[in-house]
């Protein structure tokens, strides 16, 4: 096998496309789309090779092509493999065919899709979940209001029957009352009659004074002899009860507000996160479906030019300038052509049926050709300074610092006392008891101080120290990655640009080479060999550019998503300077 075929698969730069989908693929939600991208761009050069070495080169020499007719089937099997895609069931998709015609869809609309995505919509409703904790949080430090009421039915008794009346009691005995109210009047008359035997005036005055009150006392124990008993235990008793509370001194719930308006800032980011990470995914699978779409339009031509090549050498054997086996050539070449072709569609339906189903699509659709992305002009210091700054996992994660040092301060705050107002009301049904009121009230303030729970405050302040430590850590970290992807993405550039200049200049060549090859063969002086050859490299080149393109449009919108910049806003270029601060303090 000639070594110019395994340049032109570029066997190094399909497994870098290999690794870097994988690193830069960002949520699980959009992990089986990376293989239409994997597939078309990458995945087949690899698998090309491994076909012909397992005996394709063979079947063809046995025509007699020799080293030449091998590398051309690597070239032809480098194109077919190229968009096979995978062989695994999962990796399979398909859609409805439109009755009327598939429809052309633009990045753009795809784009703008990405919000109703369903990655997308779940970070939106952890964006409500984080309102709803902040509101919980600040419930903590509001007024309590709470209305309870109730109503009971006493019942008492046994075997002999059940009793559901109220239950009273009598202050004493009548009996022994009306006795103890004679015992009072017959004193009273003997007062009375003392008074008017005696010949004192202020004795007199004395007596029928302590007269009156024996008198008295007797009519208040009569009056309670013949009152009805007490009811002690109502047969039905309503009730209710008003509370108020107002948390007057809660310390840890100014930590808790904080840490949760924090929370709503980190869903918000985390949904642009979301939709940064499935527009990424949306360009990576639109570029690799229309990769197989463009590939489609190659195997078309090569079919053609097969077809063509085909009658050519049939008439030069019918007239006997060719042998046989020329055509027999000439006829497998058509045939893979033709294989080539079929296998190009279905590679570039399932690439488009993945793009769909991901975006929730259900019928298939043709892509537009898409505006090629703008440029990003930078230095690399200045590009990862700007990523630092924009990249939502890198705000996320600062939001993250600053919470776990809010633990520090909500552990210290354990050791304040707190301190809460409440009121209470109440009113009952039941005012034939000692209790004559119907609404009786109570407002009480209580403190509560800790002083001693075992160690744990201690333990809380360790564990704030030990998860602040932990966050810098991670932020550090994260820092560090992306600032390698930035570099990374940001020369990867330079690769696909030189990657497009050289299969431009191999792309002219291979074209040349391919109608010198016909026109001496249509002279009579050259081989329907050469012609089959150069068409096969023709293809072959051919793919490699288009591949090369989508690769640096993929390149170009990767430097923009990790740059922390929007894949679906205008396609403008991307000047990215020094700090205002950093360029005043420059020297």
């Amino acid at each position: 096998m000639r070594p110019t075929i395994n340049r032109c698969i570029h066997p190094a730069r399909a497994s870098w496309s290999v690794r870097g989908t994988i690193a830069t693929a960002g949520s699980a939600g959009g992990a089986w789309l990376w293989l239409a991208v994997v597939a078309l761009l990458a995945g087949g050069a690899v698998r090309a090779q491994a076909v012909d070495l397992t005996g394709r080169t063979s079947v063809v020499d046995s025509f007699g092509g020799g080293e030449a007719r091998g590398a051309s089937s690597a070239a032809a099997t480098a194109a077919r493999s190229s968009v096979s895609g995978s062989a695994d069931a999962s990796a399979l998709f398909g859609l409805v065919e439109p009755a009327g015609g598939r429809e052309v869809v633009t990045l753009a609309e795809l784009l703008a899709s990405v919000a109703d995505a369903p990655d997308a919509r779940i970070a939106r409703e952890r964006v409500v979940q984080g309102e709803a904790a902040r509101r919980r949080a600040w419930a903590l430090l509001l007024p309590t209001l709470s209305l309870a009421g109730a109503y009971t039915h006493t019942c008492t008794g046994g075997l002999g029957g059940i009793d559901c009346a109220d239950r009273t009691a009598n202050v004493g005995d009548p009996k022994t009352l009306q006795q103890q109210a004679l015992l009072f009047r017959s004193l009273a008359d003997i007062f009375g009659a003392a008074a008017e035997a005696a010949t004192n005036p202020d004795d007199a005055a004395r007596l029928r004074a302590q007269q009156a009150d024996l008198s008295g006392a007797a009519d208040d124990i009569e009056g309670r002899a013949g009152s009805p008993p007490i009811v002690v235990q109502p047969a039905s008793q309503l009730t209710g009860q008003l509370t108020v509370a107002v948390p007057l001194l809660n310390p840890r719930a100014y930590a808790a507000v904080q840490n949760a308006a924090d929370g709503v800032d980190v869903a918000t980011v985390g949904l642009a996160q979301a939709r940064q990470t499935l527009a990424l995914a949306v360009v990576r699978g639109y570029y690799a479906a229309y990769t197989g779409q463009r590939i489609v339009a190659a195997s078309e031509k090569q079919v053609a030019l097969a077809e063509a090549q085909r009658a050519a050498v049939a008439a030069r054997v019918a007239a006997a300038t060719l042998p046989p086996l020329a055509l027999k050539r000439s006829e497998l070449e058509l045939v893979r052509a033709r294989q080539t072709l079929a296998q190009a569609r279905a590679a570039a339906d399932n690439a488009v049926a993945v793009l769909g189903a991901a975006l929730g699509r259900s019928e298939m659709f043709t892509l537009a050709q898409p505006t090629p992305p703008a440029a990003v002009d930078g230095s690399e210091a200045d590009l990862v300074e700007h990523a630092l700054s924009h990249r939502p996992e890198v705000r996320v994660q600062r939001f993250a610092l600053r919470i776990a040092e809010r633990g520090t301060l909500d552990a210290w705050l354990q050791f304040l006392p707190t301190v809460g107002l409440s009121a209470t009301a109440r009113a009952t049904s039941f005012t034939t008891g000692f209790v004559r009121d119907p609404v009786t009230g109570v407002v009480s303030l209580t403190a509560s101080l800790p002083l001693y729970d075992g160690g744990q405050r201690y333990a809380s302040l360790d564990d704030a120290a030990s998860r602040t430590a932990e966050e810098r850590v991670r932020l550090r970290q994260l820092q560090d990655r992306v600032a390698a992807q930035v570099r990374g993405n940001h020369r990867e550039l330079a690769v696909r640009d030189e990657a497009v200049r050289l299969t431009a200049q191999a792309l002219a060549v291979a074209t040349e080479a391919r109608a010198q090859a016909q026109a001496l063969f249509d002279a009579g002086v050259g081989t329907a060999l050469d012609v089959s050859d150069t068409a096969v490299a023709l293809f072959a080149v051919e793919t490699e550019a288009i591949r090369a393109e989508a690769e640096l449009a993929i390149a170009r919108q990767s430097l923009r998503w990790a740059l922390g910049e929007p894949l679906d806003g205008p396609s403008s270029p991307l000047a990215v300077s020094p700090p205002a601060d950093a360029a005043a303090s420059a020297p």
